[in-house]
């Protein structure tokens, strides 16, 4: 579970949303950014952590051969 310090913390669906939507952009952008590299960037996760420290939110990118099996989607986030 999503933590604010020591409180857990329940992450609203439209969090989620804007976190995935934040990743599929920065596929976008970097498939764009670099053709040539494009199929490293396949996936993205964000691990969500404790909110109240800079390193709250973790973000994992990489190609389908990196891709572990329990991501199904493109874009995935998941509570710590």
């Amino acid at each position: 579970m999503a933590k604010y310090d020591t409180e857990n913390l329940v992450l609203t669906e439209r969090y989620k949303s804007a976190l995935n939507e934040l990743m599929a952009a920065e596929l976008e952008m970097m498939r764009e950014h670099e053709p040539d590299m494009a199929d490293c960037w396949e996936w993205g996760v964000c691990h969500v952590g404790d909110l109240a420290r800079k390193d709250g939110l973790e973000f994992t990118y990489g190609g389908n051969e990196d891709k572990p099996a329990q991501y199904k989607n493109e874009t995935e986030v998941f509570e710590l």
